[in-house]
């Protein structure tokens, strides 16, 4: 970023309400919250945040279905993280399977 733009300087994000919330969101899920998918749905998250929509794609059983469900499920009730921008408004996750569109 620095080299289209000197002297700015991106602040460091803070996930730590999200961090908690998704381990929250695990537990209630029965799943293992390791380093590593957490990492992986925070960077889902961030791209949802920029994108309109998004295709999540990798090999099966890789955990894509379920970060999207603890990513969707960690703003609805645990705490005001994500949705706090848009008061009201849950997010919702609409599944489309692409082999079905003509």
């Amino acid at each position: 970023m620095s080299d289209l733009f000197p002297g700015v300087v991106l602040p460091t994000p803070d996930y730590d309400q999200l961090t908690v919330a998704m381990k929250k969101q695990c537990s209630n899920m029965n799943l293992q919250p390791t380093e590593y998918f957490l990492m992986k749905t925070i960077q889902l998250y961030e791209m949802i945040v920029v994108r309109h929509g998004l295709m999540t794609v990798g090999q099966p059983f890789s955990g894509k279905s379920r970060s999207m469900q603890v990513n969707s499920g960690s703003g609805s009730g645990h705490c005001s993280w994500p949705c706090n921008r848009l008061p009201g408004i849950q997010p919702g996750v609409h599944r489309v399977n692409c082999s079905q569109i003509s």
